[in-house]
């Protein structure tokens, strides 16, 4: 095998062969021994925040991305492909997401060319350091057959340092890099560092019929507030711009803090009651500036290990208080015969509906409390606010 060279693409292909298709050889002679996958990054113009702050190549192990790479055109470009090394995501996962565990050093490459050079990604100690990437081998020439077999043999080197990670890592529950794509390949969700970016495609016709644009930049905005930022998801500013995006009939939203989507309810009723509360905290205040959710559910509530709270998500079906409801294109799926007030209204009381039908059924057997709490929430007698301090809420103890 020779190297092609002359572009970006080229160096990715020589790459690939020479450590990519050797993990994945041994991978799949050894499927037990670790739970292994790779990606490359995306060249869709669309996505030019990913591809500026995502590795060129990774690799997740048991979900910590513990080998990367930097690809360059022209063996002159090595420098610059090292230093990509210490400037794109130098933490094998999202700080908070295993709070009792400090991450790993990263094992990566540098490929210009036909030059490939492995490194270690020291993690820095505090966000005042510096990342550094310590070579682990020379520049590797692949023009030559000596600088071919030593890649070969440092890949097969990488696997055998990935199997004794994964030999004593912890399950990490979100990938970092890792994009996500719906079933119809509209929605993606990426987590970069510091905060996740979500994009809906073709939002005119997939989005805008349940918000608008503006709702939506309205009710993200409305939620920065001080006294909001600690109760529901909040725009994350990079490059100088927080809140959504809309380009080429693209919605782009960056979102913080991180944290861990709920699968369902808890089975402890300490920990639901303190799921509910967090949820309700969120639902307060977007009733507080005249917005409702309308897609209170489970897989839009977060869990922050760090912080062992809960935090309402996804605004994107987010309406006015009040908003006529009664006509295509809803209901939404999730919601039942007694979502909508009369005239089809989605009201305050619809959301808090959705709270007793989405999270307080199915999972768990409730106590007393419980199900007072879930009477009162159906039947409208309570807000947001007025349902937090219902005394099974606040004898959970866990906020």
């Amino acid at each position: 095998m020779k190297p092609c060279v002359g572009s970006e693409m080229y160096t990715a292909k020589t790459t690939s062969v020479v450590v990519e298709d050797t993990l994945r050889l041994i991978a799949g002679h050894l499927p037990d021994l670790m739970h292994i996958h790779m990606d490359r990054n995306t060249t869709d113009a669309s996505e030019a925040t990913i591809k500026s702050l995502r590795p060129d190549f990774l690799c997740w192990v048991n979900g910590a991305l513990v080998l990367k790479g930097e690809e360059k055109a022209q063996s002159r470009q090595l420098e610059a492909a090292i230093k990509e090394l210490t400037t794109k995501m130098s933490s094998a996962w999202a700080a908070g997401l295993v709070p009792d565990k400090r991450p790993p050093c990263m094992l990566a490459f540098a490929a210009a060319g036909t030059l490939l050079q492995f490194f270690c990604i020291q993690p820095p100690e505090s966000d005042g350091d510096r990342v550094q990437a310590t070579p682990i081998s020379a520049a590797l020439d692949l023009t030559t057959a000596l600088g071919r077999l030593r890649a070969l043999t440092a890949s097969c080197n990488i696997w055998r340092l990935l199997a004794g990670y994964a030999s004593q890592a912890p399950t990490v529950p979100l990938e970092s890099g890792h994009v996500t794509r719906s079933p119809d390949g509209l929605r993606t969700y990426c987590l970069l560092p510091g905060f996740v970016r979500k994009s809906i495609a073709s939002f005119a016709t997939e989005q805008a019929p349940f918000a608008s644009f503006e709702v939506l930049q309205d009710v993200y905005s409305k939620m920065s507030k001080p006294e909001h930022r600690r109760n529901i998801i909040q725009v994350y500013n990079i490059e100088g711009h927080a809140g959504p995006q809309l380009l080429n009939d693209v919605y782009t939203v960056h979102l913080a803090p991180v944290g861990v989507p709920c699968q369902g309810a808890p089975t402890d009723l300490r920990i639901l009651a303190g799921a509910v509360s967090g949820v309700l905290r969120g639902l307060a205040a977007l009733h507080s500036e005249g917005f409702v959710h309308r897609d209170v559910r489970w897989p839009n509530v977060i869990f922050l290990p760090a912080e062992r709270r809960w935090l309402l998500i996804d605004l994107e079906h987010a309406g006015l208080h009040d908003c006529d409801c009664s006509g295509a294109p809803y209901p939404l799926q999730h919601w039942s015969q007694r979502t909508l007030d009369a005239g089809g209204k989605y009201t305050f009381r619809s959301d808090l509906r959705m709270v007793a039908e989405q999270l307080l059924c199915g999972g768990v057997t409730l106590d007393e409390g419980g199900r007072d709490l879930r009477r009162q929430l159906l039947s409208g007698q309570l807000t947001a606010a007025a349902a937090l301090e219902h005394e099974w809420l606040v004898g959970s103890g866990l906020e």
